[in-house]
Formats: structure tokens, sequence, C-alpha cells
């Protein structure tokens, strides 16, 4: 096998491998511009590699590839910190990505520089500036995809927010990447046919195969795809009631609650107007039914996931002599929730608030929830007097296992964080003496 230029190692091929495993990265959600050492220090490891493995003396073009594959594997997931599964993702992704390009832009500089495909392989100039062309595309799409922070996991979640477990999207992920690599495998075997490039994929049998494959995986797919949205609704389905039946369990355990407690509020009444305490009596009902018109106004929310959650935490800031206020400003119509979706938001932040307030003086007891719409956007916004939060804590706070509080898991906001950000949305922390502290999540509309 031919052995690769120096110059093409250090001007083309470390670039190379940096810019496709920055753009790989970038497709599957990976924060590169935090990690961009990592993926220069993998990129030229890999392009060392590479170039070692071309070196090695009686090795057929095409052998190299299954040589290499492995241990680009292996090295991305240790340089990167990724599962072997994402690492395969990665590398394969890339190996598409190239082959793509180098089927379109060889010919296409067949055609400018008037020679054959075979002098700009060979041609160390030529071929810098034919490979240079295409790499220019891919840090380009790179640096977009960064910029407006989309990936392969944003776009899926844009049409369907956090509706299918990991599993149906793996699935899903594999089945479109195997189809993209039997795209790039026919486009290889199309181009070897008409330039001769590489002996290994003149095999008619390899030829066949991949044809084959090619029709019928994505005949395959469509069933496999039907099947696997049928499931994902079916798992939604399964969420939502769960979310409801359980907070209608608490409401439950509440009411039953509330019950026992009447019987005291009737004796203590009783025993008031027995010994002629009238005004005793009646300031003692104004304060039981200013608590009963606050859960009445609660239960009014349309949506039945809702006033269970309503109620629930109601009942629960009752119990802890708390206030807590909840306003519903509009209907939620087009939101890019799932109903258990928006009762593990509101749940997790109405709980932080009222653990937050309860060891407060009595002025500072109340919470305040709205849910409100502006133009294309959703504002659920869960207010608390006190305590203030730290400009310096704030980042903090969506990290898993941190907390403030003891005996806490500190997975409450990670997981609205995780919501929020696969629906494309936003949480803004805001911490004042005059406003208390806020936590507003913008949710886009449908």
């Amino acid at each position: 096998m031919e052995k690769m230029p120096i110059l093409i190692l250090l001007l083309y091929s470390i670039p190379e491998s940096i810019i496709l495993i920055s753009l790989s990265a970038a497709i599957y959600g990976y924060k590169v511009k935090e990690n961009f050492y990592r993926i220069i220090l993998l990129g030229i490891s890999l392009a060392i590699i590479t170039y070692i493995v071309r070196a090695l003396p009686e090795l057929k073009f095409g052998l190299n590839v299954l040589i290499e594959i492995p241990v680009f594997i292996l090295l991305t997931s240790k340089y990167l910190k990724i599962s072997f599964v994402k690492s395969f993702f990665y590398i394969f992704t890339g190996f598409i990505i190239i082959a793509l390009l180098e089927y379109i832009t060889y010919p296409l500089a067949s055609l400018v520089f008037n020679m054959p495909v075979k002098e700009i392989f060979s041609n160390t100039f030529y071929r810098l500036v034919t490979g240079w062309s295409y790499l220019l595309i891919m840090a380009a799409v790179t640096v977009l995809l960064l910029k407006k922070q989309v990936s392969l996991v944003s776009a899926t979640s844009f049409f369907y927010p956090k509706t299918r477990s990991k599993k149906i999207n793996l699935v899903l992920i594999i089945l479109v990447m195997m189809q993209a690599f039997l795209s790039g495998a026919m486009n290889l075997i199309i181009l070897n046919q008409e330039y001769s490039l590489w002996p290994l994929l003149d095999n008619i049998a390899f030829t066949r195969i991949a044809g084959f494959l090619l029709f019928t995986v994505p005949l395959i797919s469509i069933f496999l795809v039907k099947r696997l949205f049928t499931l994902s609704e079916q798992e939604t389905i399964t969420e939502t009631q769960e979310a409801f039946l359980d907070n209608i369990n608490k409401l439950f355990v509440t009411i039953r609650g509330q019950r026992h407690d009447f019987i005291h509020h009737v004796q203590v009444m009783y025993s008031m107007l027995q010994n002629n305490q009238l005004q005793e009596a009646r300031s003692y009902m104004e304060n039981l039914l200013g608590e009963i018109q606050s859960v009445s106004r609660v239960i009014k929310v349309k949506d039945p996931v809702l006033s269970a959650l309503f109620n629930t935490k109601t009942a629960v800031a009752e119990r802890l002599n708390i206030t807590l206020d909840v306003r519903q400003e509009t209907p939620l119509d087009g939101l890019k929730l799932k109903p258990y979706e928006i009762v593990k938001i509101l749940g997790n932040l109405i709980d932080n608030a009222l653990e937050a307030v309860a060891n407060e003086p009595i002025e500072f007891r109340n919470v305040k929830v709205i849910l409100k719409k502006f133009s294309f956007v959703f504002v659920f916004e869960v207010i608390n007097p006190r305590p203030l939060i730290n400009p310096q804590e704030v980042d903090r706070l969506f990290q898993p296992n941190y907390t403030t509080k003891k005996d806490h898991s500190g997975l409450g906001l990670a997981v609205v964080k995780e919501i929020v950000d696969q629906i494309g949305g936003e949480i803004i922390v805001k911490s004042s003496e005059e406003k208390g502290t806020s936590f507003s999540v913008i949710i886009p509309a449908k």
C-alpha cells in the first residue's frame, strides 16, 4: 500500500481528523467547545495511527480500515470519556461523511483540474486543494451546529420531545446510520468502478451484498419504525396515567387527613359556641374557610393531571403552614410537553420552593406558581421570597447530586433541566432582595 506523504499527514490528515471528530461529536450533542482540547489530541492520535497503518508493507487498500476502526473506537471512547456505543457512532458517522464527500468532490475536482482522479490522489498539491475544499465545508457545518445548538438529539426531540425511551431512540439511530453507511458504501463502489482506486472493492459478491442490503434494510425499517412509534405512544400513555394516578392517590390521602382534621375543627367550634365564645368561633371559621376556598380555586384548573398535582402540593403547603398561590393565565394547548413531563417540571420546582420557605419566618412562607404564555413560548414561573441564591451557585444547581439541603438527593433540578433541554427550552434563575427567588421555565410552543 502506498505510504502517506508526511506533508499530507501534517497539512491534511491531522486537520481532517480534528474537524471530522468535531462534526461527528456535534451531530450527537457532545460538548465540543468545552472539550476541544480532547478532540485535538484525539485527532492527532488518529492521524498518526492512520499514517503508521498505511506504512505497513504489503497491506492492500481497504484492509487498513478494518485495522483502524477498532483502534479509532477505543481511542475515541478513552479521549472523549464516552461509552463504546457512542464512540462507535462517532467513528462510523465520520467514515460515512468522508465517503459521501469524497464521492462528490473528487469527480468534481477531476473536471476542474482536467486530470484523472488517480493523478489527483498522487499529486500532493491537488490532493490538498481537493481535500481542504470539503474540510472547510465540514468546519462551517460544525460551527453552525454548535452556534445554533442543533444536534441529532435536539432534531429528534423537535418532532417527538422526550416521548421515547433511550432504547427506542438507539434503535432508530442504528437504523438511520445503517442506511447511511450502506449508501456511503455503494457510493464508494460506484466511484471505484469508474476509477479503480481500491482493488478490495472490485469483488462482485461484495457489491451484490451491499446492493441487496441497501434495498432490503429500508423496507424492513418501515415496519420497525411503525412498531417503535406504536411502542412510543404506549409508553407516553402509561407514564401519563402513572403520573395522574400518583397525584390522585396523594390527593386521596390528603382528603382522608382533612376529613380527620375536620372532626377536630367541629369539636373546637362546638366547644367555643357552648362557652359563648362567638367572636373566637367566627375568627376560627374564617381562617378555616380561607383554606377551603384556596383548595376550591385550585381544583378549577381544567387539566386533570395539573389539578391533581396542584391539589396535592396545596395540601402539603397547608400542613407546613405555607401559602401556595397557583395562577394559570393561559390554557396549555400547543405546549411541547407531555402531561407527565409537566408534572415532573412543576412538581420538582414546587417541592424545592416549599422546602426552601419551610424554615423561614411567617412573612416569607408563601410560594407563587404562574403559568402564562408570551408570543410563541410558554412560561412556568415558581417564586419564593426567601432564601436568596448566591449567583455563583446558580449553574451548579442543575448538576446531578448537587444540593444545599440535608437528606436531599439533588436530582430534582437536574431532571427539570434534562427535560427542558430536550425540547429546546430554557431555565432562568433570578434572586434578589426585592423580588425573592424565581425559577422561570421557558418552553417553545408547537
